[in-house]
């Protein structure tokens, strides 16, 4: 019996990385269409709003049936952070990977006040599941995934949204407290895009740099202060 459940486990595991390769494409479609239609919908209500005050029209937008958006995000994230996580054989260096984390980490541009309705429940929902998807392609990538993955994610440090900086920051400290040392590969990369984002003009995406800092010092055992300079 207990042999059975060896071979259960492994096979699962090569079952979903099996998976993971041939649902690659068809998670990126489903979050990036997921994502440009929320994009999308902003813009409309944008338009709405410009020529009137928030009324019938622009309620009309949010409430048509562009509001599926969401939930293809929600579940696009929800499938792939299960798939990963079972995955035990994700090539290192691969494509596919990269693929996954970019459509991923673009779904963060619906966290900023662009986004088609202003709730905060689901932008912090967005940000968990964001964050949980980063993890698990962290905890089963190599060392050399971890740190592209690191790039991308912090690449929306840039982004003029401090919601979306937020956010982008947010989901990279929770990579590191989910994979623990083993994260440090990317210290470099991630140390470098944090100093343009000690001073941010926002106060919340400046505190959440100097917290992750704190976490980084925790696991690398040192102030990392001068490396911030």
């Amino acid at each position: 019996l207990r042999l059975l459940g060896v071979l259960a486990g492994e096979l699962r595991q090569l079952i979903c990385g099996a998976l993971l390769k041939m649902a690659a494409g068809d998670l990126v479609s489903c979050l990036k269409t997921g994502r440009d239609q929320a994009v999308a919908v902003a813009k409309q209500a944008g338009k709405a709003g410009k020529k009137r005050k928030r009324g019938a029209e622009e309620e009309a937008v949010e409430q048509r049936p562009t509001w599926w958006w969401w939930d293809m995000i929600r579940e696009g994230l929800i499938a792939l952070t299960a798939i990963v996580a079972s995955a035990d054989n994700i090539d290192s260096g691969s494509d596919t990977l990269d693929l996954l984390v970019a459509a991923v980490v673009n779904t963060l541009d619906v966290a900023g006040r662009s986004c088609p309705r202003q709730d905060p429940e689901l932008q912090r929902e967005l940000c968990d599941l964001v964050s949980q998807a980063v993890s698990q392609c962290c905890a089963q990538g190599g060392d050399r995934d971890r740190s592209r993955i690191m790039i991308t994610v912090l690449g929306k440090g840039k982004s003029a949204d401090p919601l979306v900086r937020l956010a982008a920051v947010k989901s990279a400290r929770a990579a590191f407290e989910l994979v623990g040392p083993a994260m440090l590969v990317s210290l470099s990369e991630v140390l470098q895009n944090l100093s343009e984002l000690m001073e941010d003009e926002d106060a919340d995406v400046e505190l959440a740099v100097r917290e992750f800092i704190r976490v980084l010092e925790s696991q690398a055992g040192e102030s990392l202060q001068e490396r911030l300079r």
